[in-house]
């Protein structure tokens, strides 16, 4: 993996956070234009992604051939390789991932604008409280997330110095959270930064 890909995963995740401070700060008139604007950032890298993709394995492809052939017809195959490639971003993770991240912050940040505007029932307050603050403790250390991580396989949250520590002590572990059906080992590539609850923060 080149170092182009490995930083798409870290990309992504700014473009999301930074979508979280659109929803959270930006005028309802430009909202919707900057949102587009970030998703159209997260489609053309994942195009260019695939892109380099296709080049390497063209590469790869065309030097393991024989010694023998002309370098015009290698020059000419990899152009013509390049040049009919359609990258097709609808169906990637990382676009997939953007959309249910902004569809979940529009949700849960215009559900914690309604409930500022109105109401002095200060029993609802203290309960709304009370939950957000029992979101926020890490399943692991049971203390206040600093830096909460989803599980994308399961849902399950938990802060990153936590998972980490769990993690290099034991690389076969399995989502902490007791009757959890997920039984896949966790990796950290399945986690992503909870902004939602980075936001409540």
């Amino acid at each position: 993996m080149s170092e182009f890909e490995k930083l798409l995963p870290n990309i992504c995740d700014s473009i999301a956070k930074t979508a979280a401070h659109v929803i959270s700060y930006a005028d309802d008139d430009s909202k919707q234009e900057l949102l587009d604007a970030l998703r159209s950032n997260v489609q053309n890298y994942t195009k260019n992604s695939q892109k380099f993709q296709n080049i390497n394995a063209l590469i790869s492809r065309l030097s393991s051939g024989s010694s023998d052939t002309d370098i015009e017809e290698i020059l000419k195959n990899f152009n013509d390789g390049v040049s009919s490639f359609q990258p097709d971003s609808s169906r990637n993770e990382f676009l997939k991932q953007y959309d249910t991240r902004v569809a979940d912050l529009k949700k849960n940040l215009a559900g914690e604008k309604s409930t500022e505007g109105g109401g002095d029932d200060e029993d609802a307050d203290m309960q709304m409280t009370e939950e957000d603050g029992a979101n926020l403790i890490c399943p692991i250390s049971k203390l206040r997330m600093t830096e909460p991580m989803k599980n994308n396989i399961c849902g399950h949250v938990y802060d990153k110095a936590s998972i980490i520590a769990l993690l290099s002590g034991n690389a076969a572990t399995r989502c902490p959270i007791v009757g959890c059906s997920n039984k896949k080992h966790l990796i950290m590539e399945d986690l992503t930064s909870d902004i939602v609850r980075q936001m409540c923060m």
